[in-house]
């Protein structure tokens, strides 16, 4: 059985709140104003607009899935195969403060935008402490 993701209702606000972006960081990444962005959310038909914004929040959360589980091999490579994690260790993770910041780190990331950056990084975070070790954001 297959389901089509709609948007409706709050559906593309929850979807953007969960990238980390605000209306007027998506209307300036897809090229609308913040208005549109709002009206779209809170309409309750599909329209061209927005499986545009779908579209758009959908490549963004797929390039924040490839940052975790590029972090989720690189911990177990690291870890080693069987070995069980060690909770001394500890993991720092970047956070950027803005746009100039982020861009002047030059991450080795498919994330375009630094918001959507540091919400890549509190789920890597939060996976990494489920593992039972500690974590640490750098500013």
């Amino acid at each position: 059985m297959s389901t089509t993701t709609t948007a409706n209702d709050k559906t593309l606000q929850a979807y953007r709140e969960s990238v980390g972006l605000t209306t007027d960081d998506l209307a300036q990444l897809v090229g609308m104003t913040p208005a549109e962005v709002t009206r779209l959310e809170q309409q309750s038909t599909e329209s061209e607009s927005t499986r545009t914004l779908m579209g758009a929040l959908a490549e963004i959360r797929a390039d924040m899935l490839d940052d975790l589980h590029l972090a989720m091999s690189f911990e177990r490579e690291q870890r080693g195969e069987g070995n069980r994690p060690d909770p001394n260790i500890v993991w720092t993770l970047p956070r950027y403060q803005s746009e100039q910041e982020f861009a002047v780190a030059d991450e080795p990331t498919a994330i375009e935008h630094w918001k959507t950056f540091n919400m890549a990084q509190l789920f890597i975070g939060l996976y990494l402490e489920g593992l039972g070790y500690t974590v640490r954001y750098q500013s």
